[in-house]
């Protein structure tokens, strides 16, 4: 740059007084332009000692997206980086436990790689922190700051079928509530989805209430049990032979958990949430429905027979009360039949 600016001031004669002056302002800012700081950074001086450049990172993208601050892995999840910038390869990474492995791979020094290995260990969340370090340059190391991680390491969700309500409970909500990834249902609402798993849950409990042998479960009202109301006849597509479950509902709640197990999978935020909001529903009985339901279809689907009346389409299911004269005349018959009952046994 002192030699271009030596053969003007050579030629000034050359030039009128006032386009020299606009030309030299322009040179100079041309030098001072942040896009251009290289031109700056190359110049050696004579009698001064050449700076050592600290190395930049841009950033860090997967699979196209570019990745900062916060990042959630499952126990087991390896999770590959690109570090995007200069001399990214000269870094070493540094995790705050063993719950996660940091290693930066440089086969390729134009594109390094920071791999990142989830131990399969991990049983309950926990927050690991892992930072880039220059070696020997803790002033460059402080100007990585933005390249730190804060990676949630979470637990791998399961769905077994067992004999206890709460197991049961998640894999009808897995199966039977509208996923993120089915859109035929309209737009996917967790708050609405949840809603939705709770009314389900309490179609069951209402018919325990009411009376198990209306529904096709040949147990006394006292020795019924929600399981038992799950695997009544045309309840619950799938799940008349619980803890045995129709392969077509396998199918979804493995699909479910696989994308909410794996954060490399694209589904894998939105499969999450959904699994953690059915497991909690599961756990816990919270009754928002306003009205006694007894049955819910898929939207749109055909009524689960004459004496049920539409009450709600939520979250891509439709939910159905029952006519008030049929719930009289079921409950008279009851009431009948236990009176003879008692009657039998005084008389025995």
């Amino acid at each position: 740059m002192e030699h271009l600016r030596a053969g003007i001031q050579k030629d000034k004669t050359l030039i009128s007084t006032g386009r020299y002056r606009r030309f030299e302002r322009l040179v100079g800012a041309f030098c001072r332009t942040p896009g251009l700081g290289f031109l700056q950074q190359r110049q050696h001086l004579p009698g001064k000692k050449r700076e050592k450049l600290s190395p930049i990172v841009v950033s860090y993208t997967h699979a196209g997206k570019v990745i900062s601050g916060n990042l959630r892995l499952v126990a087991g999840n390896r999770y590959v980086l690109q570090l995007n910038g200069s001399a990214g390869a000269s870094l070493v990474f540094r995790a705050s436990s063993e719950d996660v492995k940091a290693t930066l791979n440089c086969k390729n020094p134009r594109q390094p790689e920071l791999i990142l290995e989830a131990s399969a260990k991990v049983r309950k969340s926990t927050q690991v922190i892992v930072k880039p370090e220059v070696p020997g340059n803790p002033a460059a190391t402080n100007s990585l700051i933005q390249l730190t991680l804060s990676v949630e390491v979470l637990p791998v969700l399961t769905a077994e079928p067992k004999l206890d309500e709460p197991s049961a409970l998640l894999c009808m909500f897995l199966a039977e509530a509208q996923t993120p990834e089915n859109k035929k249902l309209g737009p996917y609402v967790p708050d609405q989805v949840q809603k939705s798993m709770r009314w389900m849950r309490q179609v069951l409990e209402n018919q325990l209430e009411l009376s198990p042998v209306a529904f096709g479960v040949k147990k006394d009202a006292g020795k019924a049990t929600l399981i038992d109301m799950l695997k009544a006849p045309n309840n619950v597509a799938g799940f008349n032979h619980y803890p045995l479950l129709a392969p077509g509902v396998m199918r979804t709640i493995d699909d479910i958990l696989s994308a909410a197990n794996d954060a490399n999978n694209n589904a894998f935020d939105g499969s999450r949430k959904h699994a953690e909001i059915a497991l909690f529903e599961s756990q816990h009985h919270i009754n928002d429905c306003p009205v006694k339901i007894y049955s819910w279809r898929t939207a749109r689907s055909s009524s689960p027979g004459k004496n049920y009346c539409l009450y709600s389409r939520l979250a891509g299911q439709d939910y159905y009360t029952l006519r008030p004269e049929w719930i009289d005349a079921l409950q008279k018959t009851q009431k009948h039949w236990e009176s003879n009952r008692h009657e039998e046994s005084a008389t025995r």
